[in-house]
């Protein structure tokens, strides 16, 4: 009875082993196809850039480099100050 289920054991783990090569090899050939995420449905055309940049969806926080804050800063209160009275924009 015992070499039995040595002989059913030894089957078990060929099919196991089987399994785990089919497996491991087919998911090394196949790469998984998606739809775009994103469909343009105007007249605009966007950069490769930009369709990267959508493609990555509705919650991707983009985030700009520190410079450019500063400057858009800069520029926009430096536009204020000319909207005031002459006499005010010295101080």
């Amino acid at each position: 009875m015992e070499s039995h289920y040595n002989h059913l054991n030894k089957k078990l783990d060929g099919l196991q082993d089987k399994q785990r090569r089919e497996t491991r090899t087919q998911h090394n050939n196949q790469e998984q196809q998606f739809y775009p995420r994103t469909k343009n449905l105007t007249n605009i055309k966007f950069t490769k850039e930009q369709m990267d940049l959508l493609h990555h969806g509705m919650h991707y926080s983009m985030e700009r480099p520190l410079k450019i804050y500063w400057t858009n800063f800069l520029a926009e209160t430096e536009r204020a100050i000319k909207l005031l009275d002459t006499k005010l924009q010295n101080s």
